[in-house]
């Protein structure tokens, strides 16, 4: 499955790329991303994808950006115990890039995380903001998990009107009306049958 991922980016890349400059647009960028792997990012990290670009000169991509991008993405879980472990072991419970580089290397037995693999996930983890450097796991929550909201849109959504008692009364006295017609109507499509077997 891996080879089969990797082959549609080299494609997807090279359908984009007409030029063959070895860049694409940050918009080509994010239609490759969410064709990939957009069921593993939260609406908040898809809608800020084009962003990317502002991590090297030029407003373009170019393909070890966007290789880099899926294997942060392939390899989420392990983003998330590093993180999780290396916030647990600091002071303040924050961590920079070289604080997760070197908790990488000395966590694993190999480095798994690139330089420019932590670069992005602090820039996405920071929401773009080049005056966050130090990071709680907290900040990191809209990388990590695919279902994050922040709390506003969370807070719209979960207010809900109440009901009153008499509302609520016939609302029952509805479903039980309903649950009668069907059961009557079931019993009398039986009954014939029970009949016959007799």
């Amino acid at each position: 499955m891996k080879g089969l991922q990797g082959e549609r980016l080299r494609q997807a890349f090279k359908y984009f790329d007409t030029n063959e400059d070895g860049f694409i647009t940050p918009e080509q960028f994010k239609m490759i991303i969410t064709d990939l792997a957009g069921h593993k990012l939260s609406e908040p990290v898809i809608e800020r994808l084009p962003t990317l670009c502002t991590l090297s000169p030029g407003q373009k991509i170019s393909f070890s950006e966007v290789q880099a991008f899926i294997n942060v993405i392939r390899d989420m879980d392990m983003v998330e115990r590093v993180i999780r472990e290396a916030t647990s072991k600091s002071k303040d419970g924050r961590i920079d890039q070289t604080d997760f580089l070197n908790y990488s290397a000395a966590s694993t037995r190999y480095g798994l995380f690139s330089p420019m693999e932590a670069a992005i996930i602090f820039h996405f983890a920071s929401r773009g903001d080049p005056a966050q450097q130090r990071l709680a796991l907290l900040d990191f929550a809209n990388l990590l998990d695919p279902r994050w909201r922040s709390p506003a849109d969370v807070e719209a959504t979960h207010v809900k009107p109440q009901k009153g008692f008499l509302d609520s009364f016939f609302q029952s006295a509805y479903n039980f009306g309903l649950g009668g017609i069907a059961g009557g109507f079931g019993a009398g499509m039986v009954y014939p049958i029970d009949l016959v077997k007799v």
